[in-house]
Order: structure tokens, then sequence, then C-alpha cells
């Protein structure tokens, strides 16, 4: 006795082959997630209307609602999961046996090879800092885990207390943000080259401000 599935049908050489019913509600979900993403990541939380997403995608309308009631869900969702992938990229980071500043450099440059790549991502960063959406504790969530390589380089002796490394977190955080949306301006693409630059020279700054005195 075989089991029933509800079940999507297709060809397979000749057999037709069934894909589960969650499978195939993960990949709609995921569809209008990439969908939104792009629209977020085009004209912002205000500018991307739920009546555009639902136009630019080919699902029905029930089918979007579905998974998500609202755009403000969908830009929850995604900003958890640049958090996400923030918290993943600091703990790899950490077990690498880098320095804590190694670290920071390492984590921003693969965030942003992330981002370049994987709009979802790049829509949900922005979206942190986005002032049509949210109260900006998703951007602070997103310094306070970065703060805990500073914080650790500092323990380490690696960069002393100084202003500019307590800042260092945000201005980290915050110049990202914003040359990921500056190299969006007019069509552009994402230039990891610029959130490179970004980045050496925050870090760089942090590290200059410490003449290694105790």
């Amino acid at each position: 006795m075989t089991d029933e599935m509800d079940v999507e049908d297709r060809v397979d050489v000749g057999v037709v082959v069934s894909e589960p019913q969650q499978q195939r509600s993960i990949r709609t979900r995921d569809d209008i997630v990439v969908i939104a993403a792009r629209a977020f990541d085009a004209r912002g939380y205000a500018g991307a209307t739920m009546g555009a997403i639902i136009g630019e995608s080919s699902l029905s309308k029930g089918a979007i609602y579905f998974h998500f009631p609202s755009k403000a869900s969908i830009a929850r969702y995604l900003v958890a999961g640049w958090i996400g992938v923030v918290e993943q990229e600091i703990d790899a980071a950490g077990k690498a046996g880098v320095s804590a500043i190694e670290a920071l450099r390492s984590v921003c440059g693969n965030l942003a090879g992330r981002i370049d790549s994987d709009v979802a991502l790049r829509a949900g960063m922005k979206l942190t800092l986005d002032p049509g959406f949210g109260d900006g504790s998703a951007f602070s969530q997103w310094v306070g885990l970065t703060d805990v390589l500073v914080v650790s380089a500092v323990a380490a002796g690696e960069v002393g207390v100084t202003a500019v490394v307590g800042r260092l977190a945000w201005n980290v955080c915050a110049g990202m943000v914003g040359a990921a949306c500056a190299c969006g301006v007019g069509g552009g693409v994402v230039e990891l080259d610029c959130i490179g630059e970004v980045v050496d020279a925050h870090i760089g700054a942090a590290v200059g401000s410490w003449d290694g005195s105790v």
C-alpha cells in the first residue's frame, strides 16, 4: 500500500514523481522572499508596496498572504535572516584562531561577499537602518554582536580604550549599510572593494588611535 501525499506532479524520465506539500510550501515562501527583497533593496521599505510585490510575482495574492500577512512581516523575516547570518559569521570567526581585529575584518569581508550575491541578505541588512521600518533595534543588535569582537580586541591588548575604538562597531556597521546603499544608487551594484575600504578605514583609525600604552 502506497502513502498518498499532497503533491505537485512532474515528469521525470517517464515517471510521475511527487513533491511533498511542505517542500513546495518552503519553495513558495522563498520565492516570495526573493521578490520582496528585490523591491526593498531597490526602493526601500516605504517604496516597496505589497501591491507591487504581488504584481511582480507569478503567485496568487492568496498564496502570498498565506505566508506573509503584510510587507512588515516579510521585512521582519529578512532582518531576522540578516541577524542570523551575522551571528553565524561571528561565531565562525571566533573559532578560527585569529586575532579579534582580524576576526572583525574577516566577518565584515564575508558579510560583504554574501550581500553581493544574496539579495535577501542585502535587503535585510539595509532594512536594519531603514527609517521607514522599525525603531533601529535590529541595527543596535547587529552593532552589539559586532562589539563583542571589539571588546575581545581590547581585552587582548590589540587596541586600547579610546573614543574611536568605542565607536568602532557602530562605525563599521553603519559604514557597511551606507556603502551598500550608495553603491546601489543609479542602478549600480554593491562593490565589495568599496565596502572593504570603508571597513578598513574605520579599523585602521581605531588601531591608530592607540599608542600602545596602558
